[in-house]
């Protein structure tokens, strides 16, 4: 079944110049220009992932990352040599050389060296082979073992020995380390194995494949421990969908252009013939290298697996179609003993095509898809000094942010001071988009007070605008609304100060630290006029996001020169939280300052940016009224109310809220237990109505006929003390008809409306017995 060349015995020197010239062509394409293209996003990631703790890298690949840990373990060590882009990528560089005397090495003493030198020379100028041996990703090791452990396989295969199944199993574990679909490369070698023992005539090493298995085991066990998604989450696709997927993913791989139906047929034309020629002279090859391209697509179609999966995942396929290109080629042209000058020629001409047609895709500043660098030299000269700076991207921001950190000490986008004064500056750096702020820059820009033009940058704008500043100013009526968005128009209009912080269009808009771990604050100082009517209450609901421990946001305030007090801190475990202060003032006073301090002590570098992204303020929706006034809601309890309306009134200065539906629910949530008080007032519109009142689930109080009121005259008042207990509470009020109830049409008070109101409250304040100054709730 297996034929040795007759050119003699497959290694490295047995290729002779020939192969020596087409591995310098390999290393010298490989080695052009590594420091000019700018890293893209998904290279970036992995030296910031790479800087953390190896606790927090281990961690993070558990609950949160799309890869195992090993490849950012890797590159923490070279980090000790250097953060250089060439530094970071000259391990996929070397294995992006060796896999073209391995394939040699492979294909030489079983279909003949003039097929093995055409392969590789193939294989040294693959133009996509080149992109993914020139990047700080994990695929060029990937390629390199896979192709090592396919070597090894067939040596094993034809004669089974310990040291090469050590070997194979050496290899096994590097390719599986690296990724999580590299489980399509265990699949296909473990089949190929067992299909080769069984169909042995004689000498079947079951116990030698035993200890193979249990090797790959092992390997698949230290590196799926970290495997944390939710299969059921997977999106799936027909069988036909996802094999033609697989095609495209592989003509991709090998052309560099999966989209076309000529680079489709381009594949199936190079594995028919490739395996016709490879099969005349060694089935064992032929079978492996077809498996090898075909198997992966075949294993993800039974599957239906179309959830992610790109090129670059299976671009372990790319070393078999260059051998069956190689095969198809050698059978065509026949080179005899010119085989050594043609695969060299050969490369040449691919090496001189990529230098000349294909700077722009892959010797350019941006050929990998990043401007990051270029953007790193350009912005420290376009951002105003005392502007507040605005992105669109956190991804963006971090990338540019590694490079500016390293071009310039120290960093100057990094604890940029902002000057507040009647005009704030605003500088608002797109990356091409402006996230959900606007569509278009026209709609963008009118938002601001002035415009002072704009200047390109690489892949992008930067916007110069500017705000008058207008901080917040309670009333000068009550009650009173407003917030803190988490805009430039809306931070530059109302914020005091601002230092260490980055602030975000994406997410909805957010303020996160600025990268580097250092803490970063936001002041706002909101204005009481002397006439406010007193007591008043305030009432801040801070919306903000902090999942891990380590990270704070700490929210502290003060009324004019007291000092300043702490409201709360969160100290992570809060992926989306709310909490909401309330401040009971016990003299007048003319300024509230509030402010807001995150302290990101856990980096968390993932897809959409770096540890910002994990404690990040998001907006503070302001209230403030007297307490005497606030006789439809509470002056000193967060309530989330259920089945009820919004505030009413009419000219003469009634007010009311309308019960919906069959029940009304007030929940409250206390840090303690406490006794609360209820003034309710209830004006019913429906004969014979009747309402039970609730506290826990409890019954308080059941009310039964009864008569229609004069409007706005209740006859239902209670005062209610209430024990609450620590935790969840509620208050429910149930109604036994409503207008426009299907079983009830006597309960039609008021057909031409068609909400369900079922009584009018006219009084309904929930409050603490004792009320604090200060008061914190959670949601």
């Amino acid at each position: 079944m297996t034929q040795t060349s007759a050119t003699g015995p497959a290694t490295a020197t047995s290729g002779g110049w020939a192969l020596a010239a087409l591995t310098l062509i390999a290393a010298a394409l490989r080695l052009y220009h590594l420091e000019v293209p700018s890293m893209w996003w998904d290279e970036i990631l992995v030296p910031l992932n790479a800087l953390a703790p190896v606790g927090d890298i281990l961690h993070r690949a558990k609950v949160d990352d799309f890869h195992p840990p090993w490849f950012y373990l890797l590159i923490k060590l070279v980090l000790e040599a250097g953060d250089s882009d060439f530094a970071l990528r000259l391990p996929s560089v070397l294995a992006g050389t060796a896999v073209v005397p391995l394939l040699y090495c492979l294909a030489a003493a079983r279909v003949g060296r003039g097929t093995a030198l055409l392969a590789a020379a193939i294989l040294a100028v693959d133009g996509p082979i080149l992109l993914f041996t020139r990047q700080v990703r994990p695929y060029a090791l990937i390629i390199f073992f896979s192709l090592l452990a396919a070597h090894l396989l067939l040596r094993w295969c034809e004669k089974p020995r310990g040291r090469v199944l050590a070997g194979l199993l050496a290899a096994t574990w590097g390719y599986l380390l690296l990724h999580y679909l590299s489980v399509l490369i265990l699949a296909v070698h473990g089949l190929f194995a067992f299909a080769a023992t069984l169909g042995r005539r004689e000498g079947r090493p079951w116990g030698q494949l035993a200890v193979f298995a249990a090797g790959s085991a092992g390997a698949l066990a230290v590196t799926w421990i970290f495997f944390h998604s939710n299969p059921a989450g997977l999106t799936k696709g027909s069988l036909a969908a996802t094999a033609r997927l697989g095609l495209d993913r592989l003509a991709w791989a090998f052309f560099g252009d999966g989209s076309s139906l000529l680079a489709q047929g381009g594949i199936l034309v190079v594995v028919a013939v490739g395996t016709a020629a490879l099969y005349r002279r060694n089935r064992l090859l032929a079978a492996l290298a077809l498996a090898m391209v075909a198997g992966p697509v075949a294993l993800l179609a039974l599957a239906r697996y179309n959830s992610y999966f790109n090129a670059w995942h299976l671009s372990f396929s790319v070393p078999f179609l260059c051998l069956m290109a190689g095969a198809g080629l050698n059978a065509l042209a026949r080179p005899g003993r010119f085989a050594p000058a043609l695969a060299v020629c050969l490369a040449l001409a691919g090496a001189g095509a990529l230098a000349t047609f294909g700077q722009e895709r892959y010797y350019a500043p941006h050929s990998h898809s990043g401007l990051y660098k270029q953007q790193a030299r350009e912005l420290p000269q376009i951002l105003r000094p005392g502007a507040l700076t605005a992105y669109t991207e956190l991804s963006d921001l971090d990338a540019v942010d590694w490079y500016v950190s390293r071009f310039a000490s120290p960093d100057p986008l990094r604890q940029r001071p902002v000057i507040i004064g009647p005009e704030v500056a605003v500088d608002f750096v797109s990356f091409g988009h402006f996230s959900h702020l606007a569509r278009t820059p026209e709609e963008f820009l009118a938002h601001f007070d002035t415009l002072h033009g704009t200047t390109p940058v690489s892949g992008g704008m930067v916007y110069h605008a500017a705000m008058h500043h207008a901080p917040p100013r309670i009333g000068p009526t009550l009650p009173w609304h407003d917030a803190l968005r988490m805009t430039p128009w809306d931070v530059a209009r109302q914020c005091d100060a601002i230092e260490g912080l980055n602030l975000l269009a994406v997410f909805g808009g957010s303020l996160t630290p600025e990268t580097g771990g250092t803490p970063g604050s936001v002041r706002y100082v909101l204005q009481a006029p002397p006439l406010l009517p007193q007591p008043i209450f305030l009432r801040l609901a801070v919306a903000y996001s902090n999942p891990l421990p380590g990270n704070v946001l700490r929210l502290t305030y003060a009324f004019d020169e007291e000092p300043v007090a702490v409201a709360f801190e969160s100290l992570g475990n809060e992926p989306e939280a709310v909490r909401t202060l309330v401040l009971q003032p016990q003299k007048p006073f003319s300024r509230l300052t509030i402010q807001a301090t995150l302290e990101p002590h856990t980096p968390w570098p993932t897809m959409t940016g770096n540890s910002g992204v994990f404690v990040r303020l998001k907006g503070v929706t302001l209230y403030a009224n007297a307490i005497a006034r606030e006789t439809l809601g509470s002056a000193s309890l967060d309530v989330r109310e259920e089945g009820i309306g919004p505030l009413e009134q009419e000219e003469a200065g009634g007010q009311w809220r309308w019960a919906l539906g069959e029940q009304t629910v007030l929940n409250f949530k206390l840090p303690e237990a406490a006794v609360v008080t209820a003034d309710v007032a209830l004006n019913n519109p429906i004969a014979g109505q009747a309402v039970t009142m609730l506290f826990n689930g409890q019954p308080i109080e059941e009310i039964r006929d009864l008569a229609p009121d004069t409007w706005l005259s209740p006859t239902v008042s209670r005062q209610l003390r209430l024990e609450a207990r620590q935790g969840e509470n509620n208050l429910t009020f149930r109604f036994a008809a409503w207008n426009g109830k299907a079983d009830a049409p006597a309960a039609a008070f008021a057909p031409g409306d068609g909400r369900a109101m079922a009584a009018a409250f006219t009084r309904l304040q929930l409050n603490l017995e004792k009320p604090e100054v200060t008061m914190v709730y959670q949601q």
